[in-house]
């Protein structure tokens, strides 16, 4: 049998880009919708917003607007990580980002943007919990997939 808290790689985070999808209420997925969305919307979406999201579509998790009046206002970026529950602090990860997408992120930020980190936590007996929070690139550790590429990113301040 198999353990959800015991899976490495894709299929975990996927399950937790869909948890929090459910938790958030209205945020797309676009690893499962077509580009040609962003041209379907019924509510006006600035051509620099589809733009973006364009040049981004299949390295984002999960985005969502800012909305007054069926009108976009913002951009809201959800970047989604999944971790199993650890009491001790100390043995928790640092959350990773591949360089790519530290730069979309950075980029984003930038041209003002919302960028959010969420993180879904797997607890025992079926249990979870979805946290979200502003994203700080700081916090994080990019991996390109191998040991010799992973480095901690510095803080804004340094």
């Amino acid at each position: 049998m198999n353990n959800l808290r015991m899976l490495f790689g894709r299929a975990k985070g996927s399950i937790a880009e869909i948890m929090a999808q459910e938790h958030l209420g209205q945020a797309y997925r676009p690893r499962e919708l077509p580009i040609t969305l962003l041209d379907q919307f019924k509510i006006s979406v600035p051509k620099h917003i589809k733009q973006f999201l364009r040049e981004n579509w299949y390295s984002i998790d999960l985005f969502s607007f800012e909305l007054k009046d069926y009108v976009v206002q913002n951009l809201i970026i959800l970047e989604v990580k999944a971790r199993n529950h650890n009491p001790n602090p100390a043995n928790i990860w640092t959350p990773k980002l591949t360089s790519n997408c530290y730069n979309i992120y950075k980029t984003a930020q930038r041209q003002g943007y919302v960028v959010k980190y969420v993180e879904v936590i797997f607890y025992y007996n079926w249990e979870y919990e979805v946290k979200c929070s502003d994203l700080n690139l700081s916090a994080f550790t990019i991996d390109d997939g191998h040991v010799q590429f992973r480095k901690r990113i510095p803080s804004e301040s340094n």
